[in-house]
């Protein structure tokens, strides 16, 4: 369905010919809809350059024992990354994962895609929100994928999730370590303690 004439949800991708195939979520208030229930797992963090930013909300980890594990965003641009991701969706029934960039400034309102569950469409969507923080979800919120503004991203949900898309060796501190040195070899933990230190009691040893 093309709603080009939704002139009040924002279409915030950085590339827009790499998602120029998908479709909005449905109308306007079909995507308003979606925008809010993507915040609902979120919560707003203040950025070091005093922007607004995103992170997964405390709460909403704690309350249903999720997990989350950290790795390099741009390497889900690359279709074989994300191919057990779409695999595992599809095993759960999910044909299709919503898709919506999260403006930085108050007042704007993303367009909500929908992404079919392949390893191609996957990964086209984080590549063409790279330049902002973005979130990628099933109709059922049971895992989602938070991408932070190019660098890194977020996978969140059950352990046994976490455990099916991601290789032993993406899983645990050495492989935050390394997903921060792949962004920046210059970078270490230490440098992100402030982003890291709420996720703390939800990472995966």
């Amino acid at each position: 369905m093309s709603n080009d004439s939704d002139t009040d949800l924002q279409n915030i991708a950085a590339f827009p010919s790499a998602i120029a195939h998908l479709s909005r979520a449905g109308s306007s208030q079909e995507q308003s809809a979606l925008y809010d229930t993507a915040w609902s797992m979120l919560e707003v963090c203040t950025l070091p350059d005093g922007y607004r930013g995103s992170r997964f909300a405390n709460a909403w980890l704690g309350e249903r024992n999720w997990r989350v594990q950290i790795v390099p965003q741009r390497e889900l641009w690359k279709p074989e990354q994300v191919a057990v991701l779409a695999e595992t969706a599809r095993k759960q029934g999910h044909e299709a994962l919503y898709g919506a960039g999260l403006p930085s400034r108050e007042g704007y309102r993303s367009a909500v895609w929908r992404v079919p569950s392949d390893a191609e469409d996957i990964s086209r969507f984080f590549e063409s929100h790279y330049a902002a923080f973005h979130l990628l979800f099933p109709e059922d919120l049971s895992f989602a994928v938070h991408g932070w503004d190019g660098d890194l991203a977020t996978f969140a949900g059950p352990e046994t999730f976490l455990r099916d898309v991601l290789a032993p060796g993406d899983i645990g501190a050495a492989a935050t370590a390394a997903a921060i040195a792949y962004m920046n070899p210059s970078l270490t933990v230490e440098d992100f303690a402030g982003d890291l230190e709420p996720y703390q009691p939800f990472m995966l040893d």
